[in-house]
């Protein structure tokens, strides 16, 4: 089962996928366990799904799993799949020198409205917090 962070950024794609009418959109989370068992998981999801077209990255540690899976292996390092990865990094990124799409958003404005938030729960604000939107940019 996902963290709840990566819960809602599921949601949020499976949402936005329906708008798009993508026909197969399907969630397969691989549980933090140790890297060698990260990294079997991986490569099993993507044996048993060599006709998807492409992945999303939930963070970047995934997305370091998934380019060492994909460029270890012959067979999966010719495909031509589209990868997207969350992230907050300013550098461009690649998969056999594919481009890699990223979904980055503000993370000062996140950290602001996080501060915000705990600080009117030290003043004594009983109110419970609210789930809040970021902006995304996908580059």
């Amino acid at each position: 089962q996902p963290d709840r962070d990566h819960q809602y950024w599921w949601l949020a794609f499976e949402a936005e996928a329906k708008i798009l009418r993508m026909k197969h959109v399907e969630c397969r989370y691989i549980p933090f366990e140790s890297e060698t068992e990260m990294r079997k998981s991986l490569r099993d999801v993507i044996l048993e799904n060599r006709e998807w077209p492409g992945y999303a990255c939930a963070s970047a540690t995934y997305f370091e799993l998934l380019k060492g899976v994909i460029e270890a292996e012959d067979d999966l390092r010719s495909s031509h799949r589209d990868v997207v990865v969350f992230s907050d990094w300013h550098t461009p990124l690649a998969i056999n020198g594919k481009p890699v799409y990223q979904c980055r958003w503000d993370t000062y404005e996140m950290g602001k409205k996080s501060a915000e938030i705990l600080c009117s729960m030290v003043a004594g604000n009983t109110r419970k917090p609210q789930i809040h939107s970021m902006p995304v940019e996908i580059i």
